[in-house]
């Protein structure tokens, strides 16, 4: 019985928070949003059905002010730090900070939930891959401090079309899994 009650338990979690199980493309690899040598959870995965329905977006746990970094490097096309509005402030709880960064194949990589005023960079800024951008926040649909990122392409409506990723991880190229924690390499400085 008890591991009826755990197999159930496992698959009603993934279902819930997101499992990979696409094909990614590992063309372009992505750096892990945190700091070099640390070690992260990621909470939820793509197409989690807890808030990421129908999106190809990863949340990393995360606590309030820690740093994070340009998995990808590119331009900053838009942000918003103005907000320090949680889910539970229900008045405007959609308010998350965020930054948009566009890579030279077009595509876009966003960064949610940044702290007040947390953006460290400036709309039209070069990024390098790496580079410190924000510090993490508890803003907007959000129970809890962590990381959301997503990368996009737009398609001929104007609609963003949410692709699953590859990052560079410690232990070599993945396609991440909720529950599961990955390290970031350390940098070669």
């Amino acid at each position: 019985m008890k591991q009826l009650i755990l197999f159930c338990f496992v698959a009603i979690g993934f279902s819930l928070w997101g499992q990979t199980s696409e094909k990614v493309n590992p063309e372009f690899v992505y750096e892990l949003p945190f700091k070099s040598g640390k070690t992260r959870l990621v909470t939820q995965g793509y197409m989690g059905k807890y808030s990421h329905e129908g999106e190809h977006a990863l949340d990393f746990r995360m606590r309030k002010g820690e740093s994070i970094y340009a998995s990808r490097g590119g331009v900053v096309t838009n942000l918003f730090e103005d907000s320090y509005r949680t889910l539970l402030d229900k008045s405007n709880a959609y308010h998350a900070n965020f930054l948009v960064i566009e890579h030279d194949d077009g595509s876009y990589s966003k960064y949610m939930h940044m702290d007040y005023k947390g953006i460290l960079v400036e709309k039209g800024d070069t990024i390098s891959t790496g580079q410190l951008i924000a510090v993490t926040g508890n803003t907007g649909n959000s129970t809890m401090a962590h990381l959301h990122f997503v990368c996009y392409n737009i398609d001929e409506n104007g609609e963003a079309m949410t692709f699953p990723t590859v990052f560079s991880t410690k232990k070599g190229l993945a396609a991440l899994k909720p529950w599961h924690f990955y390290r970031k390499p350390k940098s070669r400085e």
